[in-house]
């Protein structure tokens, strides 16, 4: 295994199953083997057979399988703590349900880490997604009931959508884990940690702390009434993410396009390569070699602009979700100038019944009073508590703002950096398969004899002497002073001006110039004339003829 490593070699490489060498060591359990393999970045652990089966699921035995799933916890990039939380792993269940493999490790000082393993619906994602708005429905959160469902064909599940639940969820609780709000939230680090959790207690708990942060809310901020200053506020933050709201849609449109552009490459390469296998002139190496480099075009679902795309797809749903919780405000400030109007009407109601006659319909009037008093009133803290949770709104949404801002660009800056470290690395393994399909038909060069210390190709010599390079080519003469070539057309020869420097040319260089005529054509430019007219005298006897008869 490790001579192939070090050799020229394509770790991806299938067999006549279309099984990868990480598929064989998965199916057989050789965890060693398996270990080995992810060493190298070029594995793709996407790759599926004919049947469409990855190598975690090519896997017969539980511990090979947990040992691939803790090798992809381990190859993600750790948290500031030292702690690694990933989706690892998706799969269908007999019910018709599907579940999710949540792994989290933490470092120890012995040079270990500690793995925790919890299995999770779809059904439990969004529990935890409406548990967290409804204890801080200020703060903002991505949406994820917009999935679409992999049994939409119930006898065969889409493995494809499937994938991109997984992704998408992960892409999800990453984002929960890096929130300025919810990354210490109790709920969310339970999630990973508890294998068991009872949806009806946490839907209880979450109940419970809405309502001590609205009484919070009420007894210890204090309402604004001027709400000029944070609509000004508002609408200058939304102005700033929309245009990067649009920004980020116009980058994930283009990543799509680009996409579905690749895969069409790759569908146009597989029918020419198919139809150039019915050409039988053509020599069997260089059907090969067309056939190596069409594989050399394919790529998984794992490839390095599919996770571009969910990078990018992660980053717009934070910025859709700030516009979210942005709207909060205005939606507040609406309630609050709605409830200002009620008041007005009542206290306007209040004013009015005063001026009813004294002793005519008292126990009416009084009556009207009375409920007109106690709806201002009533009217009157439904405006104080709009203003206070309006406060504690602002700030909850300027604070998160802020940090939402650093960390779209570290995500950004992670983004880049992971697609172009993937993409050097898979355009380098295209480059060596592509030079292992040229190098059957022997246009790259010969190889050293045995002989030699390595089997490097030597580059054939294809210096060239300068003459060989100018031949065939045009010389620019049109900066040439005119009157250069003189021709009399008094059957005389072309004259030339020895040492005259008027005309820009010498001997030499009028010998060289490509506008130089030779001595005999000046000859028969000369005689055209008289051959001419001997043709028309030998004519008019002919014509003469002619015209007799």
């Amino acid at each position: 295994m490790k001579m192939l490593y070090r050799c020229d070699s394509d770790p991806n490489a299938p067999n006549d199953k279309h099984f990868t060498p990480l598929m064989v060591a998965s199916k057989y359990g050789r965890t060693d083997l398996v270990r080995t393999l992810f060493q190298d970045a070029r594995v793709d652990l996407s790759a599926k057979d004919i049947r469409g089966l990855t190598a975690v699921e090519l896997a017969k035995d539980d511990e090979v399988r947990n040992r691939i799933d803790d090798l992809v916890l381990l190859s993600n990039e750790p948290s500031p703590d030292g702690r690694m939380t990933t989706v690892v792993r998706s799969f269908f269940v007999e019910d018709g349900s599907i579940r999710l493999v949540v792994k989290s490790g933490a470092p120890n000082g012995n040079s270990t880490v500690t793995v925790t393993t919890c299995r999770r619906s779809l059904q439990d994602f969004e529990n935890l997604a409406k548990w967290l708005a409804q204890e801080h429905p200020a703060s903002w959160l991505p949406v994820i009931s917009n999935l679409a469902s992999p049994f939409l064909i119930p006898s065969r599940p889409s493995r494809s959508i499937l994938r991109d639940i997984q992704l998408r969820l992960d892409a999800f609780l990453k984002i929960l884990l890096k929130h300025p709000t919810f990354s210490t939230h109790e709920m969310v680090w339970e999630f990973f940690l508890v294998p068991d959790i009872d949806p009806s207690m946490l839907a209880e708990r979450s109940a419970r702390k809405s309502e001590l942060r609205a009484e919070r809310v009420r007894e210890e901020y204090a309402p604004i009434y001027d709400v000029r200053e944070v609509e000004i506020f508002v609408q200058h933050a939304r102005e700033s993410v929309r245009s990067l709201h649009h920004a980020s849609k116009s980058v994930l449109r283009r990543a799509n396009r680009l996409r579905s552009a690749n895969s069409d490459l790759i569908d146009a390469a597989r029918l020419s390569s198919t139809a150039l296998q019915s050409l039988n002139f053509l020599p069997g190496t260089h059907l090969q070699a067309v056939e190596r480099y069409t594989k050399t075009l394919t790529q998984s679902e794992a490839n390095p602009l599919a996770g571009f795309y969910y990078s990018i797809h992660a980053i717009s749903s934070t910025t859709t979700a700030i516009l979210t919780a942005l709207n909060r405000p205005s939606t507040l400030i609406t309630s609050m100038a709605t409830t200002q109007k009620s008041i007005d009407r009542h206290h306007l109601s209040i004013r009015r019944s005063d001026r009813w006659p004294l002793g005519l319909l008292d126990d009416a009037r009084s009556r009207m009073q009375r409920d007109a008093q106690d709806k201002m009133e009533r009217a009157t803290d439904e405006l104080s508590g709009f203003g206070k949770e309006l406060r504690y709104t602002q700030q909850v949404v300027a604070s998160e703002l802020a940090s939402w801002q650093g960390n779209r660009i570290d995500m950004g800056r992670k983004t880049l950096k992971e697609f172009a470290r993937r993409m050097v690395i898979s355009e380098r393994a295209r480059l060596e398969s592509m030079k292992r399909a040229v190098r059957e038909l022997g246009l790259s060069g010969q190889r050293l004899s045995n002989d030699g210390d390595d089997g490097d190709v030597m580059s054939p010599d294809v210096t060239f002497s300068e003459e060989l390079v100018r031949r065939g080519s045009i010389e620019d003469v049109t900066d040439e002073a005119d009157g250069a070539l003189v021709v009399e057309h008094n059957g005389d020869s072309n004259t030339h001006d020895d040492s005259e420097t008027t005309n820009g040319y010498n001997e030499e260089d009028q010998s060289s110039s490509p506008l130089h005529l030779d001595q005999e054509d000046e000859e028969e430019r000369v005689t055209m004339p008289e051959a001419l007219s001997q043709r028309a005298d030998e004519a008019q006897p002919i014509l003469a003829s002619n015209d007799h008869d």
